[in-house]
């Protein structure tokens, strides 16, 4: 097919198109045709979802909390230490004496030197002693403690009895 001027201007060009031109230019024309495509899928894709958590919301979430969650890695094993003395070791009755003796110290409660805390100084302003509550021995280990009347009746109305 032979272009004439008038071919060529409606096209935007002043000559006659080469084959590089031409193949740029139906390259330029697929990227458009697919990004196009690709952009309308996505919407669809959001479409879908947010019909999909209008209707099945705790699905939803747990898929979410499913591809939330990273898989377990598996933990490897300690097979040697360095003792406090700086020495290594791999004798696994010695890693494990070691391992249990760091753990126990790092997660005892620390040594508690005096009764006092710091809310019973009654140089401070908010001072309060903690009072000593002992429970009856009339209650049985597995029920419930019973509940004052006056405090079921604040917990269901919301507000505190009159005391006057």
């Amino acid at each position: 097919m032979v272009m004439d001027e008038e071919d060529l201007a409606t096209l935007g060009l002043t000559s006659a198109p080469t084959v590089h031109h031409t193949v740029n230019l139906s390259q330029t024309a697929t990227r458009k045709i697919i990004r196009d495509a690709d952009q309308r899928a996505s919407e669809r894709r959001l479409q879908r979802n947010n019909a999909s958590y209008d209707k099945t919301p705790k699905l939803i979430h747990t898929k979410l909390r499913h591809y939330a969650t990273p898989p377990p890695t598996p933990r490897e094993a300690l097979y040697a230490i360095k003792r406090p003395n700086g020495n290594p070791t791999s004798d696994p009755t010695e890693v494990i004496s070691e391992v249990t003796r760091h753990f126990t110290s790092e997660l005892s409660p620390p040594a508690h030197t005096d009764d006092s805390y710091p809310w019973t100084d009654p140089s401070k302003p908010d001072n309060f002693t903690l009072p000593k509550f002992a429970f009856p021995s009339t209650w049985a280990k597995d029920s419930t403690p019973p509940i004052p009347p006056t405090l079921i009746r604040e917990i269901i109305t919301g507000s505190k009895p009159n005391t006057q």
